[in-house]
């Protein structure tokens, strides 16, 4: 196989399982804005753009069940309580959906708008919904096992690497996790009695410290794995439409779309943990 797009797949395997859903839907963010454009329900029903929202409280349980984590099962319970009782998924929608309005000219927008209209697009947002329902995921683990034994052509590596550069999806990826992190610091440390909390430098260093652990471990190989996850779910996509795909993100218009999308996890969970009553330390949810 050609040197560099190797898949680890027993080192990295249980972070992909993390990632893996979040990476599918930023495999084809900007949909979602077309959505907020005025005919939301039917880009959300051709994108599967909803799950940003509709996800978010099983996010938080696994990372809240996670190895390691700061919690016992019985704050877990507590924490989860809370949190999902917070929870409505139409107002995560409409605080989304507000918010990318607020983020994105008229000019951008329709511009998005055009290009998930062509035929390309809603090519792109069928292979996306294929693969990530519940038995796309489990194809894709399959293919990428095979995946990690055959031979790709150079070509096809360049443009899938190409790709994932300007996609952004690993330094994406790096910004939904920090989120959830600084969701079970806050949501945990607020659970404390009184007495035990953290302060708020405490928290910040306490939560910068298993972050930057974290980074440390997975950084070196999230590239790669987010090659991997490209390369499926872009594999009945010929060489010419990846480019195409990938102009497109490097435009004025993709460009701010990734921007949005980087912060749109943390803005989210940054409402919820606010609406359940939570202090958020400075540098939180940024």
């Amino acid at each position: 196989m050609t040197a560099g797009l190797q898949w680890s797949r027993r080192r990295y395997m249980p972070i992909f399982r993390r990632l893996s859903f979040f990476c599918l839907i930023l495999i084809m963010l900007p949909a979602a804005h077309a959505a907020v454009a005025g005919d939301l329900q039917r880009m959300l029903a051709l994108t599967g753009m909803a799950n940003i929202a509709n996800t978010l409280p099983e996010q938080i349980h696994q990372q809240l069940q996670r190895p390691g984590a700061v919690a016992d099962d019985e704050t877990v319970t507590a924490v989860e309580q809370r949190l999902i009782g917070t929870y409505n998924s139409m107002d995560i929608m409409a605080v989304l959906n507000d918010y990318v309005i607020s983020r994105l000219s008229s000019d951008q927008l329709d511009a998005i708008v055009a290009w998930y209209d062509s035929p390309l697009g809603r090519r792109l947002a069928r292979a996306e919904r294929q693969a990530e329902s519940a038995a796309g995921r489990e194809d894709m683990q399959t293919f990428l096992v095979e995946f990690d034994r055959q031979p790709i052509a150079e070509e096809r590596v360049r443009l899938i690497r190409r790709f994932e550069q300007v996609s952004r999806l690993s330094r994406i990826n790096m910004a939904v996790m920090r989120a959830l992190y600084e969701t079970e610091f806050v949501a945990v440390n607020d659970q404390r009695p009184q007495q035990a909390r953290l302060d708020e430098r405490r928290l910040q260093e306490e939560m910068q410290q298993q972050f930057y652990d974290l980074r440390a471990l997975i950084l070196p190989g999230l590239a790669v794995n987010m090659m991997a996850v490209s390369y499926y779910t872009l594999r009945s996509f010929d060489n010419d439409e990846i480019s195409s795909y990938t102009a497109f993100l490097a435009s004025d218009s993709g460009r701010a779309l990734l921007d949005l999308y980087e912060s749109i996890p943390s803005y989210l969970l940054g409402r919820l943990v606010r609406r359940a009553g939570m202090p958020v330390p400075t540098g939180f949810f940024r």
